[in-house]
C-alpha cells in the first residue's frame, strides 16, 4: 500500500505545536504527531523548519541587540549555554541522523528479504513444475513402451494368422484337388468300362441278335445294377464334396475377416503410438519450456539482486553525504562559537565598568537572543 505523502506545511506546523508545547520538534515526534509520513520525508523538510526558525530567532533579536550595550562579563555564563545549546543541536542532529540512516537500512533489509523470499518462491514453484512435468513424461513413456508392446503382439498375431490362413489354403486346394482327380478319374474309368461293356453287348447282338439278346439284356441288367450303385454314391458324394468345399470357402472367409480386423487392431495402435508420440513431444516442449522459464526467473532474480546491491550502494552513498552534511554542520557550529567567543573575549576589553554594569542590570537578555 503507497504511503501518503506530506508536505512542508503540515511538518512546520507539527514543529510548532511541538515547540508550543515546550518539546523539541524530532522526526519521531514530528511523526507520531501527523500519524505518517517516512523518516527520508520529514528529514529534510523538518532540517528546513529548524532554518527558518533559527533565522527568524535571529532576525527578531537582532534590532534589540543593536540597541542594547554590548555583553559583559556575563557573556561567559551565556558561552556555556550556547555550547550547550549547540551541542544538544548536534546530538539531536546526529540523532536524527542516526533514526534516518536506521530507517533507510531497515527499508533495504525488508526489501531485500521481500526479494529473497519472492526469489525462494520462483525457485520453488519452478522446481515443482519441473518435477510435474518430469511425471507426466515418466507416464507418456510408460504409456508408449505399452503400445509399442501392443503393436508387437499384433503383429505376431497377425503373422501367426497369416501363416495357419496360408496352410490352411493349402491344405483346402490339396485336399479338393485329390477328391477332384480321384472322382474324375474313377469316372472315366467306369465310363470306359461302360462303354467297353456297351461295345461288347453290341458286338454280341449282332452276332447274335435273337438268340442272346435276352441274355445281353439280363447281363445287361446285371451291369446296370452292379454300377449303379457306384454312380449313385459318386453322385451323391459331389454334393457333401460341394458342401465341404463351402465349409472351407467359408472358414476361409472367416479367417480374412479376422485378419481384417487383426489389421484393423493394428492400424488404431499405431495410430495410438504415433498420437502418443505427439503428445511426447508436446511434452518435451513444454518441460524445455519451463527449462527457459526457469532461466528467465534466475536472470530476473540476478537482475533483482544486482539492483538491490546499485540500491544499496546508493543507499551507502546517501549515509555517507548525510555524514558528511552532519560533519559540515558541527564544524559551522564550532566556527560561530568560536567567533562567539572571540567576541566575548574582545568585548571586555572594549567596554568600560559602566557598561559591564549595565549588563548586569539585563541579565535575561543573552537568553532572549539564544
Amino acid at each position: 500500500m503507497p504511503r501518503e505523502s506530506i508536505g512542508a506545511t503540515e511538518v512546520w506546523q507539527a514543529a510548532e505545536a511541538l515547540l508550543d508545547r515546550g518539546e523539541s520538534p524530532t522526526i519521531e515526534r514530528v511523526r507520531s504527531l501527523l500519524g505518517r509520513g517516512s523518516n527520508s520525508t520529514i528529514a529534510p523538510l523538518l532540517r528546513r523548519w529548524k532554518e527558518e526558525h533559527h533565522s527568524r530567532g535571529s532576525g527578531g533579536t537582532a534590532p534589540e541587540a543593536a540597541h542594547s550595550p554590548p555583553p559583559g562579563p556575563p557573556l561567559v555564563g551565556l558561552e556555556g549555554q550556547l555550547e550547550g545549546f549547540l551541542g544538544r543541536i548536534v546530538r539531536e542532529l546526529r540523532s536524527e541522523a542516526e533514526r534516518e540512516i536506521a530507517g533507510i537500512r531497515r527499508e533495504a533489509s525488508e526489501e531485500r528479504e521481500r526479494l529473497q523470499n519472492e526469489l525462494n518462491q520462483s525457485h520453488q514453484d519452478a522446481r515443482e513444475r519441473e518435477i510435474e512435468m518430469q511425471h507426466q513424461l515418466a507416464a507418456a513413456e510408460a504409456a508408449r513402451h505399452a503400445l509399442e508392446n501392443i503393436c508387437e503382439q499384433l503383429e505376431r498375431r497377425l503373422e501367426t494368422v497369416e501363416l495357419a490362413s496360408g496352410a490352411l489354403s493349402q491344405q483346402l486346394s490339396e485336399g479338393l484337388r485329390q477328391s477332384a482327380d480321384t472322382a474324375t478319374t474313377r469316372l472315366r474309368e467306369l465310363g470306359a468300362e461302360l462303354t467297353t461293356r456297351t461295345t461288347h453287348i453290341e458286338e454280341c447282338l449282332g452276332e447274335t441278335e435273337r438268340t442272346q439278346k435276352e441274355h445281353l439284356e439280363t447281363q445287361l441288367a446285371r451291369h446296370a445294377a452292379e454300377f449303379g450303385p457306384k454312380l449313385e454314391a459318386l453322385a451323391a458324394e459331389l454334393p457333401r464334396a460341394q458342401v465341404r468345399l463351402d465349409q472351407l470357402r467359408l472358414t476361409l472367409d472367416q479367417q480374412a475377416e479376422a485378419r481384417r480386423t487383426l489389421e484393423s487392431q493394428l492400424l488404431e495402435a499405431r495410430t495410438s503410438l504415433r498420437a502418443a508420440q505427439r503428445e511426447l513431444k508436446i511434452e518435451r516442449g513444454g518441460r524445455e519450456q519451463v527449462s527457459a522459464e526457469l532461466g528467465r526467473i534466475r536472470r530476473e532474480a540476478a537482475r533483482s539482486a544486482h539492483a538491490f546491491g546499485l540500491e544499496r550502494a546508493e543507499l551507502q552513498r546517501e549515509i555517507e553525504r548525510k555524514a558528511r552534511q552532519l560533519e559540515g554542520t558541527r564544524r559551522a557550529h564550532r566556527s560561530a562559537l568560536e567567533r562567539l567567543r572571540a567576541r566575548a573575549a574582545a568585548g571586555p576589553r572594549s567596554r568600560g565598568p559602566a557598561s559591564a554594569d549595565a549588563t548586569r542590570g539585563k541579565p535575561a537578555q543573552p537568553e532572549a537572543s539564544a
